[in-house]
């Protein structure tokens, strides 16, 4: 588990529902990384700043001084990593601003807890070990990483498969399949017989757990309504059909709008889940973008079955010949610690030139070195712009311009990330 799948899910810790076994990798995780513990510290003492003790009355005056105070708090100190996390509306004056929610907005406190409830009792059904198989539609590449979203494309099946009680899923569109056997996660490309190994939670998770999990989708949707402020939703109870409707700023650093609308995450979305009203259980979803232009459906649901337990067969390796990346090891290295995202970059290219395997097998070891040297074998760097920051990548992205060998000239804002023990910068996009 890496910081960027702990920061996504830490609201989980804080929830009844949340299964033992992601609880107690979440802890363990934070055992282990002192800069997670201590967010994990700081959300718990926010969440006690907000939490009422039982039976007191709010003394006269109290909500006219704490909106004073947060009016006048000017405390900015924070880390860029907070700054970009879903729990920024958790620290000092918005905490404030909870309590006063609490303590005289009453109606909403109870529109609040009726749509956290409706979406609670969904996901418990979810995770009472019960199988489940789902199809949806998202517009999106056939080829691309399962995040990845583009409201002009058209709509691209998508196929999952659920075994909670043994801890499995099955993940597949065209030209892209993952899958999680209990104990390592598969992902590969039928169509060019590249895959990689990675352990469960290393990342490939956070490529669409938001998207098609329908447990961790149900959780932090409740999440995002019981912090308040960031949302807006409305309830319509039909005779057979509850629809809940939830408004979602984009979430991430958009200071540069490069990866705005390039994920579901990162785009002002409108989701509209529908359950059903005996059952509770979830039965469809929407989610539509909301531009200037107006909005465009880049998800829905098509089919959700529970209870029909997956074949064995869906869970073991592919039978086709596959070039396998071992991800499951620590990735990083010391020539790229300690250096800028532009000194990687220059490197990254240098290496490129000579194609220096020694070098490029610590900066590219999200990528099958043999296969990257037919496109990249010679290429010399012209420019590395300035990097930046955008959406919700853990990241930054370094602007590249380079010579190919044929003389043509390419361009690519290159992706690096350094969350790993090493602290080196590793390519993982844009090549």
């Amino acid at each position: 588990m890496n910081c960027h799948y702990f920061e996504n899910r830490i609201e989980l810790l804080f929830d009844d529902n949340t299964p033992e076994t992601l609880r107690r990798e979440l802890l363990a995780h934070a055992a282990t990384c002192p800069a997670c513990a201590a967010l994990l510290r700081h959300t718990q003492a926010a969440l006690d700043a907000v939490t009422l003790p039982p039976k007191i009355e709010a003394p006269r005056g109290l909500g006219q001084r704490i909106l004073q105070t947060a009016a006048g708090s000017t405390d900015t100190r924070r880390t860029p990593r907070q700054r970009l996390r879903l729990l920024a509306p958790l620290l000092s004056a918005a905490a404030a601003i909870a309590v006063v929610l609490l303590l005289f907005n009453p109606a909403g406190r109870y529109q609040a807890h009726a749509a956290r409830k409706l979406l609670r009792n969904a996901a418990a059904e979810l995770d009472g070990h019960e199988p489940f198989y789902l199809e949806m539609d998202i517009r999106t590449l056939p080829q691309e990483n399962f995040a990845y979203t583009d409201a002009r494309l058209p709509f691209v099946r998508h196929r999952l498969w659920g075994d909670p009680a043994r801890g499995r899923w099955r993940l597949e569109k065209p030209e892209r399949i993952a899958l999680n056997d209990g104990h390592r996660v598969l992902l590969w490309n039928p169509a060019t017989g590249a895959g990689s190994l990675l352990l469960p939670g290393d990342g490939v998770a956070e490529d669409f757990a938001a998207l098609l999990d329908p447990y961790t989708l149900l959780m932090r949707e409740e999440a995002r309504i019981a912090r308040r402020g960031e949302v807006t939703y409305r309830k319509e109870v039909g005779p057979q059909t509850v629809t809940l409707t939830v408004e979602v700023p984009a979430q991430g650093d958009f200071a540069n709008d490069y990866m705005r609308n390039a994920s579901i995450g990162e785009s002002d979305t409108r989701r509209e889940y529908r359950f059903d009203r005996a059952s509770g259980r979830l039965t469809g979803l929407k989610i539509d973008l909301i531009t200037d232009r107006g909005t465009r459906t880049v998800a829905r649901l098509e089919r959700i079955d529970y209870g029909t337990p997956p074949a064995d067969t869906l869970f073991a390796a592919p039978a086709e010949e596959i070039e396998w990346l071992d991800l499951t090891r620590p990735v990083g290295g010391s020539r790229f610690a300690g250096i800028t995202p532009e000194e990687a970059a220059r490197k990254l290219f240098a290496a490129m030139q000579s194609w220096d395997e020694e070098v490029l097998g610590e900066v590219l070891a999200y990528y099958h070195l043999d296969r990257m040297k037919q496109h990249y074998g010679g290429c010399r760097l012209i420019e590395a712009g300035e990097h930046f920051r955008s959406g919700d990548y853990c990241g930054v992205f370094v602007p590249c311009r380079f010579r190919k060998p044929d003389g043509t000239i390419g361009e690519t804002m290159l992706a690096l990330r350094r969350d790993n023990p090493a602290g080196a910068w590793v390519a993982d996009g844009g090549l």
